[in-house]
């Protein structure tokens, strides 16, 4: 008998979770490649998914059916990927590895839940880790507010419209964009300084630079007047300002066309 386990997970079928509400609102949470006393940790994104069933019951209102909410942890360049492409809702199927962990609880308002000695109550939680992932569709109400803002051309799905072309020119310049070692936020992610109120650790700067190294990449779709003018009009991004971060000033890829300009502009970083 063998005295290890294989302990995998499947979640097929599930949604990115977010709120629904704006484009503006980051919903994943991207913390930098970093050091840690001069060991190397990989760029880390974490989110949210929910998966429906038809089976068992609602523990909020007991009619039929559930949704069930898991954290995902996704590291190395597929966080990156994540970060430009997981929008709300957006469909997704994965294999996990899951762990289990001691974590702490919170109260709705996002102070730390004590016992009757004051001290934090830590009960036993599950992470999952993906190995594997495959993208599907976008939702539906992220399609319809992307048009309604301005991120998403109208006829984005008509092969016969200037804007097929237009969408997938903003696709490309999506993938082709790098964190900028400044932004507080990447993509569909809010970005965590991993240095915050701990010593020994510094963030990964080469990592940034290399992947800024390559021309081809930006030379490639970068060009917003070359690819129409409602491709220009929304992949203006807040990349102005000093680098809050201390890190070196790494040249600019296109922002990607996550949001509209206006809904940036003068994010605060850090």
């Amino acid at each position: 008998m063998s005295a290890i386990s294989i302990i995998s997970a499947t979640l097929a079928n599930v949604r990115v979770a977010g709120d629904q509400k704006s484009t503006g609102t980051p919903h994943l949470t991207y913390t930098p490649a970093h050091t840690i006393n001069g060991k190397q940790v990989s760029q880390k994104v974490k989110f949210s998914v929910y998966g429906n069933s038809n089976r068992g019951t609602d523990q909020r209102t007991g009619d039929p059916g559930r949704s069930d909410r898991f954290e995902i942890n996704v590291w190395g360049k597929l966080a990156d990927t994540c970060c430009k492409a997981l929008s709300v809702g957006k469909e997704l199927s994965l294999i996990c590895r899951p762990q289990s962990y001691l974590g702490r609880l919170f109260n709705t308002d996002g102070t730390l839940r004590l016992d009757n000695q004051g001290q934090p109550i830590q009960v036993n939680k599950t992470s999952f880790t993906v190995t594997e992932i495959a993208f599907g569709s976008d939702a539906t109400k992220t399609i319809e507010r992307e048009i309604q803002e301005g991120v998403r051309p109208p006829q984005w799905n008509n092969p016969n419209s200037p804007d097929w072309q237009h969408w997938i020119d903003i696709l490309k310049a999506r993938m082709a964009t790098t964190w900028d070692c400044k932004n507080a936020v990447f993509g569909y992610a809010r970005v965590i300084d991993p240095r915050a109120g701990k010593q020994g650790v510094e963030i990964s700067w080469d990592v940034y630079q290399q992947n800024q190294a390559a021309p081809a990449r930006t030379q490639a779709f970068g060009d917003a007047a070359a690819v129409g003018s409602f491709t220009q009009q929304v992949m203006g991004a807040a990349n102005g300002g000093g680098n809050s971060f201390g890190g070196p000033q790494v040249p600019m890829t296109p922002s990607g066309g996550f949001q509209p300009a206006s809904a940036v502009a003068g994010r605060s970083l850090f």
